[in-house]
């Protein structure tokens, strides 16, 4: 069984709007971000000092930190891929495989007055291509009007290139989305962003039971919608 991981956007209790780690306030230039966005893996980078909480749409600072866990997404500048986390959350991710490329840099993190010890997860997008069967992928599609299911995609892709413009042709001239429904992944990960063919990142259930187990705050983790066909973990 697969899973995709998100960051939660708003809590049960309440519906309260979850803070973002803001960028601006880090101390060092606004270029590595965009390095990171620019799918760069950064040598020697410094301490990215620091990050603070920010809820976006409300003025007032007090509320801003009314929560702390263990991952949050980016804003304010040059988003890089990936999320700002915890080093609970860290010391778990570093006993799974993650697909490469990925990096963590150590970043601090102001959280009512004290710098909390955090990192920048950065999952590159780079290796889609040579990580995914491109052309075994399969697809439904469905109506974006009715969302009727019109069954079946009856076509093979070569890039992911090919696959967004599809999908923007289907949905500008026939009004039909495309739904992944089967995914072939050529090596076993217990993590792996889809980044550059499809927003996922997509976890397995070795290290859905680790987070959940070690009570990691602020993870969205659902039951993949489509089929992930991978090889077992080698022992």
């Amino acid at each position: 069984m697969f899973y995709t991981l998100r960051h939660q956007s708003i809590v049960d209790f309440g519906e309260e709007v979850i803070p973002t780690a803001n960028m601006r306030t880090v101390r060092v230039s606004q270029e590595y971000f965009t390095r990171m966005n620019d799918q760069e893996l950064i040598d020697n980078a410094p301490l990215f000092d620091h990050f603070s909480l920010i809820r976006q749409f409300h003025d007032d600072p007090t509320t801003w930190e009314w929560i702390l866990l263990d991952i949050f997404s980016f804003s304010g500048g040059d988003q890089p891929g990936g999320w700002l986390i915890s080093d609970h959350f860290k010391l778990i991710l570093e006993q799974f495989i993650i697909a490469q490329p990925h990096r963590f840099y150590p970043a601090k993190l102001l959280y009512k007055g004290n710098k909390l010890d955090y990192s920048i997860f950065n999952l590159l997008w780079t290796a889609i291509e040579s990580t995914v069967q491109i052309d075994a992928l399969t697809f439904n599609v469905t109506d974006v009007d009715t969302e009727t299911d019109k069954g079946p995609l009856q076509e093979r892709f070569h890039s992911a290139e090919e696959i967004h413009n599809r999908q923007h042709a289907l949905r500008m001239q026939q009004r039909l989305r495309m739904h992944l429904s089967s995914i072939t992944i050529n090596q076993y990960y217990d993590l792996i962003p889809l980044f550059g063919l499809f927003a996922d990142v997509i976890i397995s259930e070795r290290l859905k039971i680790a987070i959940e187990q070690s009570r990691i705050e602020g993870v969205d983790i659902k039951e993949c919608p489509y089929e992930v066909i991978m090889p077992p973990m080698n022992l």
